[in-house]
């Protein structure tokens, strides 16, 4: 029997995985599925997000917001974050 072209992946093979393009993916459920571009109304809204936030923070050095990409994943209830 032939060999499916997609599989599941893990976390850390999806973290390594290249697929040579500039096409951004997200892991669901075990397969990368293509992100659409940011929108200019989406880079506004981040970019003020994290101002605020870092603002917040600024009483918590070295605390301090940033806007890189990265990945997070939810186990049950939990969302753990981290750049990358």
């Amino acid at each position: 029997m032939a060999e499916p072209t997609i599989k599941r992946m893990t976390l850390d093979e999806f973290l390594h995985w290249e697929d040579e393009t500039d096409t951004r993916y997200e892991l669901i459920d075990g397969f990368p599925v293509a992100m659409a571009p940011p929108a200019e109304a989406r880079r506004i809204l981040a970019v003020r997000l994290v101002s605020r936030i870092d603002a917040a923070l600024a009483d918590r050095r070295p605390c301090n917001a940033r806007s890189s990409p990265g990945w997070c994943v939810t186990i049950g209830r939990t969302l753990i974050m981290s750049p990358i």
